[in-house]
Order: structure tokens, then C-alpha cells, then sequence
């Protein structure tokens, strides 16, 4: 009688650790991303992590977004769809935004062309501060938005080694898995700015450099949420 509840209390732990183990690999199955932002005519490949199973892809607007059996998403036309990935029952899903890019040069009602020098200014808390901006379509898209106004935006202190804020509108991503350093500035998630006096290892796209010390840049980020403000000037 005793060797039968053994053997049954050994079936039941059994039992428990493969249900624990499936839930524990259905819950790692998941997109490389959620949200993303494309010019049109630009692609960007999706990725399912956590299974080695068939993923089957599926757009619900394709005149805006295209995807084929690899993942991969096209931009057609402006406008938002959304992507759904089908791994057996579980479907995940990633809201892909299509915007027009941006043209280097515009000219104003005079027919000239319109005063390509001006630069990205950033302050925070009211004190002008330097910074190397990269040259892409991130910052090209951001420099694009402040034409028509500045942006301040509320930061906040995240994690002892950042500040981060909402931009307010979506721009175009090229994320990568990278390792900040102090000083660095990068977009999150499309719409979020970052600003690194600690560092971390995460998927961002780079948009410049805070050109100062790591003490200073502690000194500035460190102690409070700032008050970031951006223009063109």
C-alpha cells in the first residue's frame, strides 16, 4: 500500500513539473518587438522568440503594411495595421506605424531653399547643453518635428542610470542591442527619449551624445527628474 502511494505521489510531482515546464516555455514565447515605426518603402524583419515552432503571419491592413512568411514587414502607404504572429493557439501581436519620410531639402514660397544649418539645441532645466547628434532618420525625423515647434518634455529618473520621457510623437527606429555609456541619447520604443549617466544593455537607436564628464552628467541626471526641452536653432 505504501509502495502504490509512492508511486502515485511520484506521478503527481511528475505531472506538476511538465505543466509548470510548459508554462514556463509558453511564457517566454514572444515578439523581438511590439511597436514599430517605418518610412514607406522601408521593411523591418519580425522575430519570435522562445519557440522553434511555425510561426504563420498575418497584416490586418495590407495597403499599409505587407509581411511575408519570414517576418519580414513592408511599408506601402502612411497609415497604421497591425501584425498578428499565430505560434499554435498563441498569437502575438506588433502595431507597425508607416510614415512619409522626410525630404532633406525644402524650399519656401520664394522658391528658395530653406536655411539648412540650423541644429538640434537641447536645454535641460533651463541650462543650454552640448551635444553630437548622429546623423539618421531618427534625428532627421526629430529635427523635421521641432520645425514647427519645440518640445519640453517631463523626464524621469529610471533605474539609477537614466532619464527617460515621452517624445509625444512616434519616430522612425532602428533598434539594436547595444550597451550605453554615460552621456549617451537613444529612442525607446519609438516614442521615448533616453538620456544615460549609468549605462544598460537593451534594443535602442542611437540619437547622439551629451558632450560632458561622467561626474557632471551624474550631477545634471542624477539627483532629480529634469525638465528636458528641444529646439531648433
Amino acid at each position: 500500500m505504501k509502495s502504490k502511494k509512492k508511486i502515485l505521489m511520484m506521478l503527481l510531482a511528475i505531472g506538476i513539473l511538465l505543466t509548470l515546464g510548459n508554462i514556463k516555455t509558453s511564457a517566454k514565447v514572444k515578439l523581438n518587438k511590439t511597436k514599430v515605426t517605418i518610412h514607406v518603402g522601408e521593411s523591418y524583419k519580425l522575430k519570435v522568440k522562445g519557440t522553434k515552432k511555425k510561426v504563420t503571419w498575418k497584416s490586418s491592413k495590407k495597403s499599409v503594411v505587407t509581411v511575408n512568411k519570414k517576418g519580414v514587414v513592408t511599408g506601402k502607404k502612411a497609415g497604421k495595421s497591425t501584425i498578428t504572429a499565430k505560434v499554435g493557439k498563441k498569437k502575438l501581436k506588433c502595431k507597425i506605424t508607416v510614415i512619409v519620410k522626410a525630404k532633406n531639402n525644402s524650399e519656401t514660397s520664394n522658391g528658395t531653399t530653406e536655411n539648412q544649418s540650423k541644429k538640434i539645441v537641447m536645454t535641460i532645466d533651463g541650462k543650454e547643453i552640448s551635444v553630437t547628434w548622429k546623423d539618421n532618420d531618427s534625428v532627421k525625423a526629430l529635427k523635421e518635428l521641432l520645425k514647427d515647434k519645440s518640445i519640453v518634455i517631463k523626464m524621469s529618473k529610471y533605474g539609477g542610470f537614466e532619464q527617460v520621457g515621452s517624445i509625444g510623437k512616434t519616430l522612425p527606429s532602428n533598434d539594436k542591442n547595444i550597451t550605453t555609456k554615460p552621456g549617451d541619447i537613444v529612442l525607446y520604443s519609438d516614442d521615448q527619449i533616453v538620456m544615460f549617466y549609468g549605462s544598460n544593455t537593451w534594443d535602442y537607436t542611437r540619437l547622439g551624445t551629451i558632450n560632458l564628464s561622467e561626474s557632471e552628467l551624474k550631477s545634471l541626471l542624477g539627483n532629480k527628474n529634469v525638465i528636458l526641452k528641444l529646439e531648433l536653432k
